[in-house]
Parts: structure tokens; sequence; C-alpha cells
């Protein structure tokens, strides 16, 4: 393997292709996963295309992911009442694909193959990539976690309040209670967003967790979670350049030749792995379904 350095903050490590399930087997067999560790792997129809969610993609989406978030629950209130936390009303407008600082990922490295062997519509002639991307342990969080509910209420900040955070806020003194950065105008709004979820929250939140990107395990609640073992990589602040910062992690990256895709999604198919079982709504199932025969 040779190490390439791209444009945004990690390291990608370039891997052996995968111009089969075999050779998908093979480069699972020999990952190496310490009990202080977590693999996850996220595919992707285009090789070229780095890991971002999609809220940080265009500006227009990042300056109003604010607007966004109010506008989807305003109009669809009903949809949200059970989510009494912001994370799981992000993860349920990312199911409806708004877009959101989350980023799907999956614990299942053939599933991921799956979605790296799609034809993607503007682009159907380029290779496909599927990602590995390892970390330590304290970098794996659930639903509940208190660095989880800051980083997920940056949804409820303004364009300007995240970058007064990122750029203008202090950083933290010895004691974060009551310091510089805690006492910050655009800190003190993003701590109550959270006292708003979570009344026994303590007052107190660190600059440098705030710049961080957690996995994340969510609730499972959701057929299509279950169904394609998934999670999430929910991002912290970030520049003017919309660039996450994944240095915390250890990320390689493996083409999937364009010619080989079909092939391995036939592969993949009599092993169970089908869009129908990866998205058991009626709708896709439907669609599934009526490609097949077309195609037969």
């Amino acid at each position: 393997m040779t190490s390439k350095f791209i444009r945004l903050r990690y390291r990608v490590v370039e891997g052996a292709p995968i111009r089969t399930v075999e050779d998908a087997l093979a480069i699972t067999g020999s990952l190496s996963v310490t009990r202080g560790e977590f693999a996850v792997y996220r595919g992707q129809s285009v090789y070229s295309w780095m890991l971002r969610p999609k809220a940080f993609r265009l500006s227009r989406w990042y300056r109003h992911e604010r607007d966004m978030v109010r506008e989807l629950i305003s109009t669809h209130p009903q949809e949200f009442v059970s989510d009494t936390l912001m994370v799981d009303r992000l993860v349920r407008m990312q199911h409806y694909d708004l877009p959101t600082r989350l980023l799907d990922v999956s614990q299942n490295f053939l599933a991921a193959l799956f979605f790296a062997c799609d034809h993607d519509r503007e682009k159907p002639d380029e290779a496909g990539a599927v990602f590995i991307i390892k970390g330590n342990a304290s970098e794996k969080k659930y639903y509940d976690s208190d660095a989880v509910s800051l980083v997920s209420n940056l949804s409820n900040l303004s364009e300007k309040e995240k970058i007064e955070l990122f750029e203008k806020a202090p950083d933290n003194e010895t004691h974060p209670e009551g310091d510089g950065f805690n006492t910050f105008p655009a800190t003190e709004r993003l701590l109550q967003f959270v006292r708003d979820e979570k009344p026994y929250f303590r007052s107190r939140a660190l600059k440098s967790d705030l710049r961080r990107t957690f996995l994340l395990i969510p609730k499972k609640n959701n057929r299509r979670i279950v169904a394609q073992s998934g999670a999430f990589l929910v991002f912290g602040l970030i520049g003017a350049d919309r660039n996450p910062d994944l240095r915390r992690f250890q990320i390689s990256r493996h083409q999937v030749p364009r010619e080989s895709k079909d092939a391995i999604r036939h592969a993949l198919e009599g092993l169970g792995i089908t869009a129908a079982n990866l998205f058991p709504e009626i709708d896709r199932a439907a669609a599934f379904i009526a490609d097949r025969f077309r195609n037969t």
C-alpha cells in the first residue's frame, strides 16, 4: 500500500482493488482490529468522492443547515414527535435525504461493497470505492452521549455562530466551568440547546471536542439501519473551507473497477445482499423487483 495525501484534513492509504467478492473477503480476513478499536465501512459509487457529509458539500447547504432543519420539522412535525434528542432528528432527516452533518457508514463490509458497485447517474463510467475507517474506541459514541449531543446541536446554530465558535471563541482554561469558552455567547446558546433535551447536563464544553468527528451508534429503530448494519460519522465544527478533520482515524480506500461492478453485485445477490434487503421499505423493494424482471 502507498500513502496519498489529499486536500481534506486526513490521510488515505490506497489499498488493493476489489474485483471480486473473494477479493473483498480477503481484505476483511486480513483486517486487524484490536479490542480497543473499531472498524466501519463506507461504499461510494464514485472513487474520487471523499468523506464529507452532505451538509458540508455545498456552501448553501452549510449556510442554511439550521434553516433546513427547522423547515422540515415545521412542515412535518408529526414525524419527529418521538425524537427527544437532536441526534435522533438528524438520523431521521438523513433517512429522508435531507443534507445533514451525518455520513452513513456500515458495520458490514459487504453491505458497503454493494453501494460501491452502484452506477452513479452523472458518472456512470466511474470506478467505485470502499473506505475502511478504523478508530480508537474513545471515538465511538452512542446516541445518548453528551459529546454527540453537543456536536449534533451545532445544527441548531446559525452560520455566524458556528464560524465564531470555530474562529473567535477563546480556548478553555484549566477549569471549563465559567471559563472564557463556556461563557462565549455562541457556546452559551449551544449549551442551552443541549440542556433543553438533557436537563441534567452540566453547562460545560471543550472547544477541542466540538471540532471532533465521532462514530455514532444510533438507536436501532429504523428498518434500514438494521438491514444495513448502519452507523454514522457525526461531524463537528469546521472552518470556512468546509473540510472536516478526520486525523484521529486510520482510513484506507479500495477501488472497485467499473467493469467489475455488475459481476460483484450479482455475486452479492447470491449471498442475500440485495437492494430489497438493504432497503426494506416497500417502494424500494418494488423497484428492485421490477428492475430484476426487466433485466431477466
